[in-house]
């Protein structure tokens, strides 16, 4: 965050528009392990981001990062995920997903 205050806080407008650049780089190839790890790099992007965003385009692009990955719903992404975040140890997702993320993916 402090190199970005160095340049100005980003508005809502760039962090949309760079997330809908990195969801380009989906592939419908990729097995769902890949995707759900795809989904985690955005989610902690938009973690990092997500700050300077209302609810309602926070959760908008959730679902848009849901189904641009692939997957069918937000419970759908939520098993993915969880089976990639270290299986068979006990993980903290808010901290692997970021709290936000957490929360809009299990409403």
């Amino acid at each position: 965050m402090k190199k970005l205050a160095k340049f100005g806080e980003p508005d809502a407008s760039r962090i949309c528009q760079s997330f809908s650049v990195t969801l380009l780089a989906y592939d419908e190839a990729m097995t769902r392990g890949e995707k759900a790890e795809q989904l985690l790099e955005v989610l902690r992007y938009m973690d990092q981001f997500g700050a300077y965003l209302s609810e309602e385009q926070f959760s908008d692009m959730i679902t848009r990062a849901v189904v641009a990955c692939g997957f069918d719903d937000e419970l759908d992404a939520w098993h993915a995920l969880i089976s990639i975040l270290e299986p068979g140890k006990f993980v903290d997702v808010q901290a692997s997903l970021g709290a936000r993320a957490e929360e809009e993916l299990l409403d």
